[in-house]
């Protein structure tokens, strides 16, 4: 459920931000890296938390626990990343772009 809601908050405006900075005829090759990445960090976390339940055996709950403890970090940094990376691609598009000549003459 945890996972759910924080790919329908950040999943559209990640991509939105990714599909609106890149030109059109490169938007397969944007999808293509976007979903590679996703799956990427799926087989990762799963590997991650099996390894993490596995080493715990013998203390099931606290396992479970240090494991969305870790989840809940990871979350939190990609959220701080997607907000560098909004918060930066907004400068961007708010400085006048350079046309090659003084304006004043």
């Amino acid at each position: 459920m945890l996972t759910g809601i924080g790919q329908g908050a950040l999943g559209t405006a990640g991509w939105t931000l990714v599909f609106n900075n890149v030109p059109g005829a490169r938007s397969g090759t944007a999808s293509g890296a976007l979903n590679l990445g996703r799956s990427m960090g799926v087989v990762r976390s799963v590997a991650l938390f099996s390894a993490i339940f596995a080493a715990r055996e013998q203390a099931h709950v606290e396992a479970f626990r240090e494991t969305f403890r870790l989840g809940a970090l990871v979350v939190l940094a990609g959220v701080g990343c997607s907000l560098l990376a909004w918060r930066t691609a907004a400068r961007a598009s708010e400085e006048p772009e350079a046309t090659g000549a003084d304006a004043s003459g």
